[in-house]
């Protein structure tokens, strides 16, 4: 595979050793300032969670997505001033937005098995009826049966594992000088191929949580499952807008070189001076989507401790276990178990019986809580 072309880059990209403020000086504070901002008001609400941890499925799903906004504001501040450091810093957070997008659809069956008043997600499914498939109204699907759960956290959770993976890759192949992501789908460089496995990954993991959201935001309506939902695509899918229409000005001549920096620096540092203005928006409407006023009826004894809230938001386990309950399950279904061929609408499979449920696991019902007299 060959090497990637010489970046014409310019040494004076961070050169803070001039007092001359440039216009590159003014977007690196408000990038800075912006950043800092979503610091704090995720902070802010994370506080409150933790304080008012009394759901625990549910909160801890909640405090994965409410770092989103901090973690693109940090990393995005940091990829303008170390340009250089671009490829890997963009890494980090292209895989917690597989983390999001997990946390997310386990919150959804979280809410919906609540809503429902049922003990699982597969007696909650048990509700529906018979519908068309999304995008494909040809086919139709009955969301009770033994093989729809898991096929739609499989397909969601799957990019919580070949996401970091196409990153370990990607900066090894940054460093072997063969990434060339500015050669963009040019098939002799190695991005090409990394960037094609993302998208059929990410497509297949965004069409598993639409078909789930679509299945059940009817029942969450006093829950904002639309904004909750808005909230997550609007900071992954925008950013790749904004890249798509910077392209178009560059090509256009729009945007050009300066005295102190090339075509590529400029788009650059427009696109991460962006996404940190937008991190803090986004931040400040997940104050809307995701509030505590749900969780803060709990009575002082219902409260777990505040260090356990930060434990369970950084512990994966939950995703291990999820991940590894649906490969059981296709194990057994491949095996011909009847427990996996089970028809919900018809029998006992996805309603009492335990053993189909040991195939399903992370189903356990979840801490509630009442409201206090």
């Amino acid at each position: 595979m060959p090497t990637c072309h010489e970046l014409d880059v310019n040494t004076g990209y961070d050169d803070w050793t001039t007092d001359e403020w440039d216009s590159l000086r003014v977007q690196w504070v408000v990038a800075g300032v912006a950043g800092a901002l979503t610091i704090c008001v995720t902070l802010f609400n994370a506080f409150r969670h933790c304080s008012n941890y009394v759901n625990q499925k549910e909160q801890r799903q909640i405090l994965r997505i409410l770092y989103l906004p901090a973690v693109f504001g940090i990393v995005s501040f940091f990829s303008f001033v170390q340009y250089r450091l671009y490829v890997y810093l963009e890494m980090i957070t292209a895989t917690y937005e597989a983390v999001t997008m997990a946390a997310f659809l386990i919150l959804l069956t979280e809410m919906f098995t609540f809503a429902v008043a049922a003990q699982t997600i597969n007696q909650a499914l048990m509700t529906k009826e018979k519908r068309k498939v999304v995008l494909f109204k040809c086919w139709r699907y009955r969301p009770s049966k033994a093989y729809v759960m898991p096929a739609i956290r499989w397909a969601v959770l799957q990019y919580i594992i070949i996401r970091p993976i196409l990153s370990i890759i990607g900066a090894i192949c940054e460093s072997k000088n063969v990434y060339c992501e500015e050669e963009g789908f040019d098939f002799h460089y190695a991005n090409a191929y990394l960037e094609l496995a993302n998208i059929v990954s990410m497509i297949f993991a965004f069409y598993g949580l639409l078909t789930f959201f679509f299945l059940i935001h009817e029942d969450l309506k006093e829950r904002k499952p639309m904004l909750k939902f808005a909230c997550i695509k609007l900071l992954i899918i925008i950013p790749q807008l904004q890249t798509i229409v910077l392209n178009i000005l560059v090509k256009r001549g729009t945007i050009k070189s300066t005295d102190h920096r090339t075509k590529d620096e400029v788009v650059h540092g427009y696109q991460c001076l962006l996404i940190c203005i937008e991190a803090f928006l986004l931040s400040l409407l997940m104050l809307k989507a995701y509030p505590v006023k749900e969780y803060a009826l709990a009575l002082p004894k219902e409260k777990l401790p505040f260090w356990r809230a930060i434990l369970d938001s950084v512990n994966i386990f939950d995703f291990i276990q999820t991940i590894l309950g649906s490969l059981r399950f296709f194990v057994a279904r491949a095996q011909g178990k009847p427990e996996s061929h089970g028809h919900g609408h018809l029998g006992r499979q996805a309603g009492n019986d335990p053993e189909y449920h040991s195939l399903t696991r992370y189903d356990s019902p979840p801490r509630r809580f009442e409201e206090p007299v």
